[in-house]
């Protein structure tokens, strides 16, 4: 197996810890990235109006949960990408890479469908605030029309975090979090010859974003100084048999993190019985909350690849060594958070 991974020879409890923080940390700076969007959306729509922050928490509400299961089906990719390179086939990783791309579109394309076309009926049924329902719906179609970007923004990160390359990612969502910090400055509350847009023009932020993230992270895997090893560039061989046992990693991840986001979303709408300030307080307290979670689920994604790259490696010692390693460390993570919080 090549560099960054766990091989078939044993390892040291050190080398692996070693190995996984370094994989780690992008990993869990890229999470951290995707929740501080959030934050930021929040702090410039909630500096222009508490209705507008209203709002759009309604409209990332009722998207938020079909985006959390997308990420969640797309994990297969992830799992055999690192799988494929801990056995040094990149070919089949490439294939994974493709196969992935066309499932993420579909995803993104079927959920935000679904959304745009529910959206409305949905706030009526559920009683959310007259004075809302018009801009929250103008929310969730911004951000369903670019559910697809986020797909494959998503498959693309995911194949480089399972080649243990989670660093280009971290880069690239960086470089979105400026674009979204931008736009919002100017979309929110107007200039330069746009009108104050508010909580529909963050919502147009995050489309901008996430532009500029699928653009960048695909730029690297076709055209950076490591896109020949990749394998995606070369010419494919069949890879049709990857895609079902891909879609079938993902369903449990999807099922589960779409209930976890669901729940969470669906608290939201309950705050909105309360009415915009209820929704507007509920928002921020989320945002905020959420960036913990963030931690753990890096050191989890971490895991899951060194896991895999052992697996690839037909070495099953290695292969628990690294899961259980994962396990103490994200405890422990877990543990240090609770204790800064509480």
């Amino acid at each position: 197996m090549a560099d960054g991974g766990i091989t078939a020879k044993p390892t040291t409890e050190r080398a692996t810890l070693r190995i996984l923080l370094t994989l780690a940390l992008p990993v869990i700076v890229s999470r951290l990235c995707i929740m501080i969007m959030g934050v930021v959306d929040t702090m410039v729509v909630g500096h222009f109006n508490t209705d507008e922050l209203a709002s759009l928490s309604l409209g990332w509400a009722a998207t938020s949960p079909v985006l959390v299961c997308g990420i969640g089906l797309l994990q297969g990719v992830q799992i055999l990408a690192a799988r494929y390179y801990g056995s040094g086939d990149l070919q089949s990783a490439a294939g994974v890479f493709r196969q992935g791309i066309r499932y993420g579109i579909l995803v993104g394309i079927l959920f935000g469908g679904i959304i745009i076309a529910g959206i409305g009926p949905a706030l009526n049924v559920l009683n959310q605030p007259p004075e809302l329902r018009d801009t929250a719906a103008s929310v969730a179609v911004m951000l369903s029309l670019s559910l697809p970007l986020f797909m494959v923004s998503t498959v693309a990160t995911f194949f480089l975090e399972g080649l243990g390359r989670a660093l280009p990612g971290m880069v690239v969502m960086i470089i979105a979090n400026v674009v979204n910090l931008l736009l919002n400055l100017w979309l929110v509350g107007g200039g330069f010859g746009i009108e104050p847009l508010g909580a529909v023009g963050s919502a147009m932020a995050t489309f901008g974003a996430r532009i500029a993230l699928v653009a960048g992270v695909l730029a690297y895997i076709f055209w950076g100084p490591s896109a020949r090893s990749f394998g995606v560039r070369i010419k494919a061989k069949p890879s049709g048999h990857l895609a079902p046992e891909m879609r079938r990693i993902g369903y449990a991840a999807g099922v589960s993190q779409f209930a976890e986001a669901g729940a969470f979303a669906s608290m939201n709408f309950i705050a909105g019985w309360s009415g915009a300030l209820a929704v507007a307080s509920f928002a921020i307290v989320l945002n905020l909350s959420s960036l913990a979670f963030m931690i753990p689920m890096g050191l989890a994604a971490a895991t899951s690849v060194l896991t895999s790259h052992a697996v690839g490696a037909a070495s099953p010692k290695n292969a628990m060594h690294a899961t259980w390693l994962g396990l103490r460390v994200t405890f422990c993570a877990c543990l240090a958070i609770e204790c800064l919080v509480a």
